[in-house]
């Protein structure tokens, strides 16, 4: 499943629960973005852990109690540790998307968990909008958007590039906000579809 599941008003709508969360809470984001320091910002402790090897990461948020058993806090992330560090971040942004998205939803909450398959991640739509969430947090649209801008034409396209320099522009970008070059090439066509449909 792809961002193409979701109408550019829903993508637009998922910017702003980011943009509205981070100020209600007065988080600011600088690129390339420590995501391990944001997660601790927002009470989080991360710990690397060997899971099963279809589990990237988990969340458990637990605020009925000071410390959940096992870990130093009542809000943790893990990720599995087997995960290239790019992933990593990608993961550990992921579960802080399912938190973002609950509290906004539902200030109250105080319990939550959800776990990242790898596998099944595909067919779950709530999933796909966590990745969403997640890509957007790492790579935040504004500044996104000012990278490519430098790229575009007078009609402001990025259509003018043949594969092999559009190829490199993701790449250049997808090395100066720390992600994979897939997850770059999504968000850039997202982005194309948040700002111009």
């Amino acid at each position: 499943m792809s961002h193409k599941n979701f109408s550019p008003e829903q993508l637009g709508n998922m910017e702003n629960l980011l943009s509205t969360y981070f100020q209600q809470n007065n988080i600011s984001i600088s690129t390339p973005l420590d995501i391990v320091k944001l997660a601790k910002k927002m009470g989080f402790v991360v710990y690397p852990r060997i899971l099963h090897d279809n589990i990237d990461g988990i969340i458990y948020v637990d605020e009925t109690k000071k410390v959940v058993d096992g870990f130093d806090g009542n809000k943790i992330i893990a990720y599995n540790i087997s995960n290239k560090p790019n992933h990593v971040r990608f993961v550990i942004a992921h579960e802080l998307a399912h938190y973002i998205k609950e509290k906004s939803k539902n200030p109250d909450e105080q319990l939550m968990f959800a776990a990242r398959e790898h596998n099944n991640n595909e067919k779950k739509v709530e999933e796909q909008e966590m990745d969403y969430l997640a890509a957007a947090i790492l790579i935040p649209i504004s500044s996104i958007q000012k990278d490519l801008d430098s790229y575009r034409d007078s009609n402001h396209n990025l259509n003018q590039y043949n594969k092999y320099v559009m190829n490199s522009i993701v790449e250049t970008l997808a090395e100066k906000y720390n992600v994979s070059t897939a997850v770059m090439l999504r968000r850039i066509e997202e982005i194309e579809d948040v700002r111009y449909k």
